[in-house]
């Protein structure tokens, strides 16, 4: 059976700090014990180090054309045919999923991390 479980990036309201929270299966939680923020679903997926992928995380996956070398970054997202994917932050029209989750690494996620939307 897949795991369902989820992570939620808080805001802050209360505490005045963001952070990240960790819930875990979701199933027989009462949700109205949720903090006000942006839930993430698990997708099942790790990446090349056994990190657990979840939406809204940013992925780097390098790549070979011929001769060259290059990275890219992904932002992981649920796509409109029903599956897992990874769309490029630089709309590059090359999407991860062709290529594997399993060959990126995750490094950071589209909350804590808004930098890595910058070019390099």
């Amino acid at each position: 059976m897949r795991e369902i479980k989820f992570r939620q990036w808080t805001t802050g309201w209360s505490s005045g700090v963001n952070r990240m929270v960790y819930l875990g299966d979701i199933r027989d939680r009462d949700f109205s014990l949720l903090q006000i923020g942006e839930l993430m679903q698990y997708t099942g997926l790790k990446d090349k180090n056994g990190v657990e992928i979840y939406e809204g995380d940013i992925l780097e996956a390098e790549h070979k054309l011929k001769t060259q070398k290059f990275t890219r970054k992904y932002r992981v997202i649920f796509n409109e045919k029903g599956y897992w994917d990874a769309k490029s932050l630089d709309d590059k029209p090359v999407r991860l999923c062709y290529a594997g989750f399993d060959k990126c690494e995750v490094i950071g996620n589209i909350y804590a991390n808004p930098e890595l939307f910058q070019d390099d």
